[in-house]
């Protein structure tokens, strides 16, 4: 297993550029974190595709969402709560906001990796995706930098992310139309937290989106919210309409005010009760469920028997054949990879940067991976706080996915060499296919993960 991995290599180049030449004031406006966990994280190295992967991973990954919300709806319309919650792992106090239905997804970014059948989806990020102003901002400036040094008459350096802001906004005022359309105000309120830099850059982003769209929009911090019972969420003393919020639905549920007042809980039932509209809508939570990648598998694999027991069928032909190309199978216990002696790896359904993520052998056993890239930075916690962050992820539903050596790749930097394992996230804004974050970590990716921008030696016609 090993071995397979070292010799599929993602090729990378070393952008003309120094890190000041990079990173310069005006750009850390937009990605102030640059640095991060006391590392570098975004690089001057640029990760390669090709013209044909990036077409085939732009239809494929809209042909998925397609599917992704197909179950969707089967599962809001169709499923009992016990199967949302004991399946799917939906908790009770998210169960009415989550069956809430609505014709657009919102922001998501699914992430993918290329094994040795090619490229396969391992995961949808579909309520609190992040990684939005490197991608849609940054990849660019680092690109047209390079390109004066790197051009040549037959090729050019192409950013696969150029339209990722147009997709982002578009999918912004599509929700934002629904929302006003279905009776909700204008007022646009975007949260996170105001000291986690990452998250309010990513929030500050997509409410410069929104403001050029012109709507009112301005920002708040999570932790100067509140909810009065007859006003609904109050920012700034002034009421919320649409609420735009970097933070896990699975989080605000259980948040309570200094007081003991559940406010997370007040939060949904305003939702429930059609006084506050919420970007990403409450639905995200199925989609952000990794349980989501299992049920579709279920369908699949159960195909013809569901089908005949509903009338009608499940998915097409053209779908699953897109399902058994693009997504690994996936359970909700580990007998199927034990019984037939294959690898495979157990994930926490709520899992995030790679913690609650296990890789097990043929035989069971589980793989101590030792990268050159940690999966996961618990050093600034205390023993308790991470005894406590360990025992959050271990206590959610699994699922049990197949094992597939992702591709390896390495950075040369002046530092020394870095060596790695390449996801690719991409972002389907609403459906549509938008863009290209790939990051270097581990087998396990997680925060301490590097940020390459995507570009493609595409060929000119000069």
């Amino acid at each position: 297993m090993e071995r397979k991995e070292a010799t599929r290599m993602r090729p990378t180049m070393s952008l003309p550029l120094t890190a000041s030449e990079a990173f310069h004031a005006e750009r850390l406006q937009h990605v102030p974190y640059v640095q991060m966990h006391q590392q570098e994280y975004c690089t001057t190295h640029a990760m390669l595709y090709t013209e044909d992967e990036i077409a085939e991973l732009s239809i494929a990954s809209e042909q998925l969402h397609a599917i992704f919300m197909k179950a969707l709806r089967l599962i809001q319309d169709e499923l009992p709560d016990e199967i949302l919650m004991q399946q799917l792992g939906i908790p009770v106090k998210l169960l009415e906001s989550a069956r809430i239905p609505f014709s657009f997804s919102g922001i998501a970014r699914q992430d993918w990796i290329k094994g040795p059948e090619g490229w396969k989806c391992i995961e949808n990020n579909a309520d609190t995706p992040t990684g939005i102003p490197e991608t849609a901002y940054l990849a660019e400036q680092l690109l047209a930098d390079s390109r004066a040094a790197v051009y040549s008459y037959e090729t050019h350096l192409h950013n696969p992310s150029a339209e990722l802001e147009y997709r982002l906004q578009q999918a912004l005022g599509e929700m934002l139309d629904q929302y006003r359309e279905l009776g909700f105000g204008r007022r646009v309120v975007c949260s996170s937290f105001a000291n986690h830099e990452e998250d309010k850059a990513n929030t500050v982003y997509l409410m410069r989106l929104m403001q050029q769209l012109g709507w009112d929009v301005e920002y708040c911090p999570l932790e100067e919210l509140r909810v009065e019972p007859a006003r609904g969420l109050i920012a700034y003393d002034r009421p919320v309409d649409i609420w735009y919020r970097l933070y896990p639905l699975e989080y605000l549920m259980d948040d309570l005010a200094p007081d003991g007042f559940p406010v997370g809980e007040a939060v949904l039932a305003l939702a429930k009760e059609g006084r506050l509209a919420i970007i990403n809508p409450p639905q995200s939570i199925i989609l952000q469920s990794k349980a989501l990648l299992a049920f579709v598998w279920a369908c699949f694999e159960h195909h013809d028997t569901l089908s005949e027991a509903r009338g009608e069928p499940l998915y097409s032909e053209e779908e699953r054949t897109v399902i058994e190309r693009y997504l690994l199978p996936t359970y909700l216990n580990e007998t199927p990879f034990l019984e037939q002696q294959l690898p495979y790896v157990q994930k926490s359904i709520w899992g995030r940067e790679g913690k609650g993520t296990s890789i097990y052998g043929e035989d069971g056993k589980q793989l101590q991976t030792e990268d050159t890239i940690r999966k996961v930075d618990l050093s600034e916690c205390t023993v308790e706080e991470q005894e406590e962050v360990m025992r959050y992820y271990n206590d959610q539903l699994k699922i049990y996915q197949q094992y597939v050596p992702m591709e390896a790749a390495q950075l040369v930097t002046d530092e020394g060499v870095i060596d790695g394992f390449v996801l690719t996230g991409i972002y389907t804004p609403n459906g549509r296919f938008g863009g290209i974050l790939p990051r270097l970590g581990g087998r396990i990716t997680g925060d301490l993960a590097r940020y390459c921008p995507a570009a493609v030696w595409k060929r000119t016609n000069i």
